[in-house]
């Protein structure tokens, strides 16, 4: 057993705790290292030993901020083959307290690093996109299309309104990466635009048909035929789509 020594008072309060850390700088003391590392290790209290609440703080004032102290009760734990807490709670706050602090960094680090590879692709992606892909972007007439696509009346307006449907749904992308227009609902949506156009000779309606029959050649790359489509929304001589399929048959005269 340990002799018994004096440290300060039993009586402990929370004014003294100061001072056993001031007082934490000795070589260790085996004998009660022993007495209060066996006492922890079989997940007893502290209180449970012939330590008194003075010696009790004192070790944990040592094992807190001596490194001697920590190698010497380290050095247990690796003959005991488990970690073991020298805070005196059954629960084991001081172990669970730091388990919590390194599954949190664990978990910020490993959300920064997914954050971190989502940027890459993600600007990867844009960066290797081709330049007919935002010509053949439908989004600022997607209202207009979503409007069309509950349309009723005539063959060629049944037509379109399929068209409409289909071509708001051809572009897709895996959670924001990698978008591309799917190539099935490409085809659908321009067989059913050539339908319509077929069925028509309102020249404002063909004009809008033709338009789109141009962004579904852009959506499968197809730059010729983009144009003649192009050039015959420019042949109705309407308002509607002119300006929009000029600036279009600039853009692809200025790369080719």
């Amino acid at each position: 057993m340990a002799e018994r020594r004096y440290y300060v008072s039993d009586d402990v309060g929370a004014e003294k705790i100061n001072t056993f850390v001031w007082m934490a700088a000795q070589p260790p003391e085996e004998e009660l290292l022993m007495l209060h590392f066996e006492a922890c290790s079989n997940r007893g209290h502290p209180s449970s030993t012939n330590l008194s609440r003075a010696q009790q703080l004192w070790v944990m004032s040592n094992l807190e901020a001596n490194p001697e102290w920590q190698s010497s009760w380290r050095m247990r734990e690796k003959s005991l083959g488990r970690r073991v807490s020298w805070n005196p709670s059954g629960s084991f706050q001081y172990d669970c307290q730091r388990t919590r602090i390194y599954t949190h960094r664990r978990a910020a680090a490993s959300l920064l690093v997914g954050a971190l590879i989502y940027a890459a692709l993600w600007f990867g992606g844009r960066a290797t996109q081709s330049t007919t892909y935002a010509w053949a972007s439908v989004e600022r007439y997607k209202v207009h299309l979503d409007h069309e696509a509950r349309g009723v009346g005539t063959e060629s307006q049944g037509a379109f309104a399929s068209a409409a449907e289909t071509l708001v749904a051809a572009p897709i992308s895996i959670v924001g990466l990698f978008p591309h227009y799917d190539q099935t609902r490409v085809n659908r949506a321009a067989q059913y635009l050539k339908t319509a156009y077929a069925t028509t000779s309102d020249p404002f309606q063909r004009a809008e048909i033709a338009f789109f029959l141009a962004k579904t050649s852009l959506m499968k790359n197809d730059l010729p035929l983009a144009i003649e489509w192009l050039e015959r929304v420019q042949a109705q001589n309407v308002a509607d789509y002119r300006a929009d399929s000029q600036l279009l048959l600039e853009a692809i005269a200025a790369r080719l």
